[in-house]
């Protein structure tokens, strides 16, 4: 696989940018401020010590399930503003739960995350349940459910928190069977790294794989780049939604699982809080990608374990705030900036390979000729010859294909000696005449065949007699389908004598009444051709109304 430096330089450029912006914008705010610039970047940037890298450990796996819960909506074109409300409804229920010491060890620790998983889906399928059913916003909904869940909570922890110590009101703290003492991965560290970090790892892979290598991910992915394609695919687009936003209500439920086992062990008024709306800013600086979203994770950790040691430098930790704030703006539009520039390479590398490009029907094997309008356009493929019995066809690219024209409607071309076979035309709608090949009449050898032409014939004016225009009136019976009568005796096509008419003076032939209130002369002329090609031409009347 060819590796793409350009791609790969682009992807790399918009995160650098939003931290460069960031860094320049925090650095005018502390110059504003009075705030000493250079001491601020300078503790913001020391390597941190072996106990602070494991709470920043620590607080990327929590914050990177809350991201992941995020992402997932976001590759659905749902914002799930929510997984604040979710993770607490979640870990609520959970702790509530396993204090009860049903069972004990590893089994408390599964069930615990079995139930938080459906505590958080059931309360994000909530918003699903109104978007679908009501067409409420995920973004109205999930945000009052957000007010809901910490009312709720606080109500049920008065009725069902019997371990109340000193102001916090908790729930009952869960077996020591069930604690999770850590992993011990970091040198000189006193403290441990979480050991469900592995389920965070697990999420990670699982968002991964099932987005790019599962039929669900497809149609989650397709739904949120298009609902109106997705449901032409045969997508069930009110389907994906509640299914996407139970399944990031359950991830949303897992964030608290790390602390509830590994650190707390109980759920109370002192549980960690904010951990959805941070979630949000990381899912945007990693773009919805699962490295991306755990490096703005690390990200996102290292700048909140770094402000500490500033209290001391008489400097308010809360610039660290607005360093985040300003570096997930700057990722926006840095973002949005690099797609344009990337958009236009793309155009202008197009456009280059185009212009240095053959030019298309270099090779076609038949080349189709432009005809005057009025006249047959002719397709000449000069590799095979030409069939004998067609001498011209019409184009199949040039028009679509329409009906066969009515026997009545079609006239005849009389023969000249030393002519191909007779060829009939047929008037079309919008076209000129279109000449097709007799096939019932007997066939000259190729030799004698002539090609067809590519313009419209010129017939000489001893021939023009003989062709008579198609009628643009009611159809009219063909004549020469009439045998010419014979001498000495009566056609039995014309009349055998006029009844009651009155005659015309100038011709002599009965007059036919015209319902429009006028008389006038019914005479049909016959044209017929001998067997030699010479013209002879038979008077006969008409009455309307005798067959």
């Amino acid at each position: 696989m060819k590796l793409d430096v350009r791609r790969i330089g682009l992807s790399l450029a918009a995160p650098l940018l939003a931290v460069a912006i960031a860094f320049a914008v925090t650095s005018l705010i502390l110059a504003a401020a009075g705030d000493p610039v250079g001491a601020v970047w300078q503790q913001l940037l020391t390597a941190p010590k072996p106990r602070v890298t494991v709470n920043i450990i620590n607080e990327a796996v929590v914050l990177y399930l809350s991201a992941i819960a995020v992402a997932i909506g976001f590759r659905m074109n749902l914002f799930n503003i929510g997984v604040e409300g979710q993770y607490r409804v979640a870990v609520f229920t959970a702790a509530a739960v396993c204090g009860t010491g049903i069972v004990g060890g590893w089994a408390n620790v599964l069930l615990g995350i079995v139930v938080a998983v459906i505590a958080g889906a059931l309360w994000a399928g909530i918003a699903g349940w109104l978007k679908v059913t009501r067409g409420v916003s995920e973004v109205i909904s999930t945000i009052m459910l957000n007010a809901i869940a910490t009312g709720l909570i606080a109500y049920l922890l008065q009725v069902v928190a019997p371990d109340e110590r000193g102001d916090v009101t908790r729930t009952k703290e869960i077996p020591e069977s069930a604690w999770l003492d850590g992993l011990d991965l970091i040198p000189g560290a006193h403290s441990t790294v979480f050991t469900l970090i592995f389920l965070s790892v697990l999420i990670g892979v699982l968002y991964w794989f099932v987005l790019t290598h599962t039929r669900f991910g497809y149609d989650l992915r397709a739904a949120g780049r298009s609902e109106t394609a997705a449901i032409a695919s045969g997508v069930d687009a009110k389907k994906m939604v509640l299914l996407t936003m139970a399944i990031s209500g359950g991830v949303a439920g897992l964030v608290g699982m790390p602390l509830l086992f590994g650190q707390d062990h109980t759920y109370g008024g002192t549980f960690q809080a904010g951990l959805g709306f941070a979630g949000i800013g990381i899912a945007l600086l990693g773009r919805n990608h699962p490295i991306g979203v755990a490096i703005g994770a690390l990200l996102w950790a290292y700048l909140n374990q770094q402000a500490g040691p500033l209290q001391f430098m008489s400097i308010s930790p809360e610039i660290v705030s607005i360093i985040q704030g300003v570096i997930v703006l700057a990722v926006v539009i840095a973002y949005e900036v690099v797609n344009r520039v990337t958009t236009r390479m793309e155009q202008a590398s197009v456009a280059r390979r185009l212009a240095s490009g053959e030019r298309v029907g270099d090779h076609e094997s038949s080349v189709t000729h432009a005809a005057p309008s009025g006249a047959a356009i002719v397709v000449e493929a000069p590799s095979a010859p030409a069939s004998p019995a067609v001498s011209a066809i019409p184009a199949a690219t040039s028009a679509p294909a329409t009906p066969a024209a009515p026997a009545d409607s079609v006239e005849k071309t009389a023969p000249t000696e030393g002519s191909g076979p007779v060829e009939k035309t047929a008037p079309t709608e919008g076209s000129g005449p279109v000449e097709t090949a007799e096939t019932s009449r007997p066939v000259k050898p190729e030799s004698q065949t002539k090609p067809a032409p590519s313009e419209p014939v010129l017939v000489p004016k001893e021939q023009q007699a003989t062709t008579r225009p198609a009628p643009t009136g009611p159809a009219v019976k063909d004549p020469s389908s009439t045998p010419p009568p014979k001498k000495g005796k009566r056609s039995r096509s014309g009349p055998k004598k006029a009844r009651g008419g009155v005659k015309s003076p100038q011709t002599g032939h009965p007059k036919e009444k015209n319902t429009q209130g006028g008389d006038h002369t019914a005479t049909s002329h016959r044209d017929a051709t001998t067997q030699d090609g010479q013209r002879t031409s038979t008077t006969g009347t008409s009455e309307r109304g005798e067959s």
